[in-house]
């Protein structure tokens, strides 16, 4: 494993003049884990990539690293999110995604649902609405280019940042699908689309949606925010 991540290295040092071979150092153990020093190589030459804007070439170390089954946690994950979630175009950040979703390590490791809430929450956290609304909606297709629904976090992460922001019909949206995955609709999430409902003024929907959710109707709760978003579309 380690020898595949320190082939594709060498091959990125041809690339990129900030990559020196001793960097990443190969092994004849036949271990999977990466040795601290490793990681520590990793996590510095993210950092030198991320600060020259090689976007890309960071998403493709990360990529690699995966395949040596690090623990996500132990990889440069949240310093590569951030950056990526400051770039003017979306595409680093769906080249990571695709990576991921190609790697077949990153979704036993939870690398892929670890890096999608961290990527929606980063693009939220920094008022990226827009970018942010085209991330979730390409996990929403569920189709053979995206890997699959968003899990229970993501769904969460969406709420509460769309309804914060001031986005109450992406927050509703995200709401909707939600309760479609059948998922159920927490305090958290009730206290959001009711705030946010009442900024739209629209009070008899807050009232009925909060009620719904606190008597745990989810076949109510839908049928509600179905309405609401009819409304909206009309």
């Amino acid at each position: 494993m380690k020898r595949r991540i320190m082939s594709y290295g060498i091959g990125l040092s041809r690339q990129n003049p900030l990559f020196k071979p001793h960097q990443l150092h190969s092994s004849s153990s036949s271990s999977s884990i990466l040795t601290p020093e490793e990681l520590s190589e990793i996590h510095s030459l993210t950092h030198r990539l991320c600060d020259a804007n090689r976007l890309h070439d960071a998403v493709r170390l990360l990529d690699a690293s995966l395949l040596a089954l690090p623990s996500p946690s132990s990889l440069p994950v949240p310093v590569l999110v951030d950056r990526l979630s400051s770039d003017p175009s979306l595409a680093p950040s769906m080249s990571l995604l695709t990576s991921l979703r190609h790697n077949p390590n990153a979704l036993p490791s939870s690398a892929l649902p670890s890096c999608s809430a961290l990527l929606l929450s980063s693009f939220l956290r920094k008022r990226r609405f827009a970018h942010a609304w085209k991330l979730f909606s390409w996990f929403l297709r569920g189709d053979g280019d995206s890997p699959c629904r968003p899990h229970d976090e993501m769904y969460r992460i969406a709420v509460a940042g769309f309804c914060a922001g001031w986005r109450a019909r992406e927050g509703v949206r995200a709401a909707r699908e939600m309760v479609r995955d059948g998922l159920g609709v927490g305090e958290e999430e009730r206290r959001w689309l009711r705030r946010s409902l009442l900024r739209e003024a629209r009070v008899d929907e807050a009232l009925e949606v909060d009620a719904a959710v606190a008597a745990g109707d989810g076949e109510e709760i839908g049928r509600l925010l179905d309405r609401i978003i009819r409304d909206w579309q009309d």
